[in-house]
């Protein structure tokens, strides 16, 4: 009897146990059917992908990998998916085919302005092993999608809208497309949805100076049609005086841009074309040199400096190459050191040896600290001398004229002090006086760097004396020095609607350039041509022939508040006068007088040829300046636009043919202001 409970208690304990792993064994079955991405081995489960089992810590190991190829036939619709790649054993790849509604909500969530019929089908691609659903990341494997049978209106530019989630899309290029099949690698298995993408235009947008190329290297222009769901690429060239800096796209409906380059060019490949696509390019204008090195000759052993001035640069680079060679370096650590004074940067060469005779010398000048594109000055040559004797100039005691070497170069006007330096001009070094004098002063000893402040034109002479033998005196050099530190002045004559006259003067240098700008910053770009009123707004417009004082109008002005500038030929810019732009809005009025017999207030005639007395008066527009039109009751009422209106100059007196029966007669008269106000006056 104990034998036998044994037994039954054994067998209940047995029996729980089995109950137990056949609930748990359930319970792990359903959490894997439910969660997304699982990942499965032949005994374990790993739910959150590190691959380790949940439940034993057992490594998961992917060693059933094998080849296969898999057809899985869609009956909804007739089509077909084919999948061919590495795989897991005993795993199918699953197509299912997206309902059109839910394929048409959800394309237009990623493709708002996409139409109903440019949806054609939507697949959902996933991969089942043991009734496991799971989407591992890169499989990028060929997926064939035939489209034989699927009632398609018209098979052209066709692209496939891939969802990887609810923020991230891409529009796919097919890699291959006829009229019976698709082609394209899955790099992630998602969704798919097989669209259908009208043309849409390109248009490029941007201040400065620039062309558009396309991968064949010809120009596109604004309006070139491009085919949705497609790469588009292209190229960006500046010209000469601009340096590209950033491109952008505005109204893109997701579309994305990939760009390579720098400020002297870019390609550019814009992907997830699905709408009108506007690139936006901005460029920057390059600094404009008005100093180029100057050529200097040394005595070996000596130093020497060059300098080059830039008003709009922000970084200087100096570069050399010696004589014969074509490869630009860097003069730092090989040629003296550089400084900045204001907006002249200096090159000091320190001491000079005779292997450096015939160093070529230029200055490259950025626009920005960090711009990849560069305004290049004038060369300049660095010639040293050997300390050698020339009998025929010793004997005869007259030293050459000597070298004045300014900082900036003579006779150019700029707006920063100048100052020079001397050097004797041939042999007889050491038995030289130098001197120098400014205008018509006393001669001073040269000692070292004199500046010269003065504003307006400053003559500097120089010579030389020999030293031993003073009644020797060389021939003079001259230089011309031309400061300008004044800025030059704007005076507003007058302001009337839409249009400003305006005076502009400078003293010393005289106007160079003026413009009108709808803000507080001056322009920055120049136009080519000189003219001499405007209607553009933010550029600096030039003046032919530079002069002291100039008179401009500008025309064209909205409502609003702008200013006005002036630039002198040393640089300086005016302080601008602000302006505010009025609109009138008043119509004008005025009457009409019958010329007749009046009788009690009413004016009677008798004849259909009249003359008539016209008054018209405006609040802004002068009366010789309005206009007019005057018309029979009958004709009045026929008036469909004032567009169709044939205006005429007003005049005080007129004959006017009333219609050719009695009664009473009605005239009306419209008058029109230079607003463009139109006011009604009728008798």
């Amino acid at each position: 009897m104990r034998k036998k409970v044994i037994k039954i208690t054994l067998m209940l304990i047995l029996i729980l146990a089995l109950v137990t792993v056949c609930v748990c064994w359930r319970k792990i079955f359903d959490a894997s059917i439910n969660s997304p991405n699982l990942i499965s081995c032949k005994s374990h489960v790993d739910i959150d992908l590190d691959m380790i089992c949940d439940n034993c810590g057992v490594i998961l190991d992917f060693s059933d990998y094998s080849e296969h190829k898999i057809v899985e036939t869609i009956s909804n619709g007739g089509s077909s998916i084919k999948i061919e790649g590495n795989m897991f054993e005993n795993t199918i790849v699953k197509a299912s085919e997206i309902e059109r509604e839910s394929a048409i909500t959800l394309t237009k969530k990623y493709v708002k302005d996409i139409s109903d019929e440019d949806i054609i089908c939507a697949y959902d691609i996933s991969m089942i092993s043991s009734d496991i659903k799971f989407q591992p990341e890169n499989y990028g494997e060929v997926v064939k999608v035939n489209i034989s049978d699927l009632d398609i209106p018209i098979k052209s530019n066709m692209a496939l809208l891939h969802i990887f989630d609810d923020e991230n899309y891409e529009i796919l290029p097919l890699d291959k497309f006829s009229n019976n099949e698709i082609e394209f690698r899955a790099t992630k298995f998602s969704t798919y949805i097989l669209i259908s993408l009208g043309s849409y235009d390109i248009t490029f947008s941007g201040d400065g100076d620039f062309k558009i190329l396309d991968i064949n290297g010809v120009e596109i222009t604004n309006g070139k049609t491009i085919t949705g769901g497609t790469n588009f690429s292209f190229s960006i060239v500046p010209s000469e005086d601009y340096e590209l800096r950033e491109v952008t796209l505005t109204d893109v409906s997701g579309a994305k841009i990939e760009e390579a380059g720098d400020g002297f060019g870019k390609t550019c490949v814009i992907s997830n074309i699905v709408s009108n696509v506007t690139v936006n390019i901005e460029t920057l204008a390059l600094p404009e040199i008005t100093l180029n090195p100057a050529s200097v000759k040394i005595k070996e052993g000596t130093s020497t400096s060059f300098s080059t001035t830039s008003a709009d640069a922000a970084k200087f680079e100096w570069q050399y190459r010696e004589d014969s060679s074509s490869e630009w370096k860097s003069v730092l650590g090989v040629l003296g050191y550089t400084s900045k004074n204001g907006n002249t940067s200096i090159l000091n060469t320190g001491s000079v040896a005779e292997e450096k005779s015939g160093y070529q010398i230029r200055c490259l000048a950025y626009a920005s600290t960090d711009s990849d594109k560069p305004r290049i000055s004038d060369t300049a040559l660095l010639v040293t001398m050997q300390n050698v004797i020339t009998v025929d100039v010793k004997l005869s005691g007259l030293p050459n004229a000597p070298i004045i070497m300014p900082s900036r170069e003579s006779g150019v006007w700029g707006k920063t002090d100048v100052t020079f330096t001397m050097a004797v001009g041939g042999v007889m070094e050491d038995e030289q006086i130098l001197q120098y004098r400014i205008n018509g002063g006393e001669w001073i000893d040269y000692s070292g760097e004199v500046t010269v402040s003065n504003n307006g034109i400053t003559m500097v002479y120089g010579r030389a004396i020999n030293a031993t033998r003073p009644e020797f005196i060389s021939e003079e050099a001259v230089i011309e020095v031309r400061n300008d530190k004044t800025l030059p002045t704007v005076e507003l004559i007058s302001q009337g609607n839409s249009k400003v006259y305006f005076k502009v003067q400078d003293t010393d240098s005289g106007i160079a350039f003026w413009g009108v700008t709808s803000s507080m910053n001056e322009p920055k770009q120049v136009l080519t041509e000189v003219l001499e009123s405007g209607d553009k707004l933010d550029y600096w417009y030039p003046i032919e022939n530079t002069t002291s004082e100039v008179l401009r109008t500008f025309e064209g002005l909205s409502l609003g508040s702008y200013y006005i500038w002036a630039k002198d030929l040393a640089g300086n810019v005016s302080t601008p006068v602000d302006i505010v732009v009025y609109k009138d809005i008043m119509a004008p009025f005025g009457s009409i007088k019958v010329v007749g017999n009046d009788v009690d207030g009413v004016t009677y005639v008798n004849n259909t040829e009249v003359t008539l007395k016209l008054t018209a008066k405006d609040n802004e527009t002068s009366t010789e300046n309005i206009k007019m039109k005057l018309y029979n009751k009958e004709e009045f009422e026929n008036i469909v636009s004032l567009d169709d209106i044939v205006w005429e100059n007003f005049a005080d007196e007129v004959t006017w043919t009333l219609p050719n029966n009695n009664g009473l007669r009605r005239i009306y008269m419209l008058l029109k202001d230079e607003a463009g106000n139109v006011s009604l006056s009728l008798k």
